[in-house]
């Protein structure tokens, strides 16, 4: 009965998620994420930047998750001395 009820709930992505998820797979983990890699960058949080961001766009939305995404990003810097994990 939970998984009839969990797979009701689950609805198909827009049209802007769907680009935004593009987008963050295609060009940022494939394309960018590689060589900052090399270069010797990395996210300072579990998941990902990018991983948060496409959990928070299915999860939340366009919008909502786009603006957690963009929280996200701005505390993945030098100066936060708070990199654990976090979950959106």
């Amino acid at each position: 009965m939970l998984q009839e009820l969990q797979l009701t709930m689950q609805r198909e992505p827009n049209f802007l998620e769907k680009v935004s998820i593009y987008i963050i797979i295609h060009i940022h983990q494939k394309k960018l994420s590689p060589k900052f890699n090399r270069m010797g960058a990395k996210c300072r949080f579990y998941p990902s930047c990018s991983n948060y961001g496409l959990k928070a766009i299915e999860k939340y939305g366009f919008f909502k998750g786009w603006i957690k995404t963009i929280r996200r990003i701005w505390r993945c810097n030098p100066w936060n001395d708070n990199s654990h994990v976090d979950y959106p």
